[in-house]
């Protein structure tokens, strides 16, 4: 049995080390293999109740509204944080505010429409929102104020991948609520907000990659722990023969 004790020794650390990999990647992994994808734009808000890739344009964006350090854990035990800034989208398309424009509508009577949280941790994904919402801001202010005429929707909507996701948790989200209800009352343009949050990101098929290698490893150390086991009792069984 001695002669085992290295394969042992590494079998454990295969087996320990796929885990991880499977509890690091399993809910992204789950959601390529559903493949259950949303368009942002034609998307409802019922479509907002569970987990699931997202995929969309951005037309108006606000904010940031808000951002907290959020805390995460890394292959399920390493703790980490990120800064996450909080931004509030609209599903309207460009087409829409155009014809809200030349008929000389206020927002609020344009579409049904709902309010959605966008988290954002990439800086340079940060910079492209914050330019969104500087002309978003302009445009709505023409708005409120009647000049259609100078309200010029923003030039260019914002693409984005990524993901719903659950609220967070903690007790900063609240407040972002409250203020990103003030800001649409403001702007006329309601609060009926979605409940689950875009996360902005694309989920990269490595994530699945990961996931399968990880099973993979998993398999081929619970093999290095059987294999021997199965050779030492057919050598048992044949010097018990003899």
């Amino acid at each position: 049995m001695t002669k085992f004790r290295p394969v042992t020794h590494i079998a454990l650390l295969l087996i320990l080390a796929g885990v991880l990999c499977i509890i690091d990647s399993f809910k992204d992994a789950m959601l390529l293999i559903k493949g259950d994808k949303i368009n942002f734009n034609t998307a409802t808000q019922s479509d907002y109740l569970d987990t699931k890739l997202v995929e969309g344009d951005f037309n108006l964006v606000f904010g940031p509204i808000g951002w907290e350090d959020e805390e995460h854990r890394r292959f399920g035990f390493i703790p980490t944080s990120k800064k996450v800034y909080y931004y509030m989208t609209m599903n309207v398309t460009g087409e829409q505010i155009m014809n809200a424009i030349n008929k000389g509508e206020d927002l609020e009577d344009m579409i049904s429409y709902y309010v959605v949280f966008v988290k954002v941790t990439d800086d340079d994904r940060k910079a492209l929102f914050d330019d969104a919402s500087y002309e978003s801001l302009k445009f709505l202010n023409a708005v409120n104020m009647g000049e259609f005429k100078k309200a010029t929707p923003p030039a260019s909507s914002l693409h984005f991948e990524g993901k719903l996701v659950d609220k967070s948790k903690d007790t900063n989200y609240q407040d972002f609520l409250m203020q990103a209800n003030t800001i649409a009352n403001s702007n006329g343009v309601g609060r009926h907000i979605v409940e689950y949050v875009i996360e902005d990101g694309e989920v990269s098929v490595l994530r699945l990659v990961q996931f399968i290698s990880g099973i993979v490893v998993i398999i081929a150390g619970l093999l290095m722990l059987i294999i021997p086991i199965i050779v030492n009792k057919k050598r048992e069984s044949r010097e018990e023969f003899y």
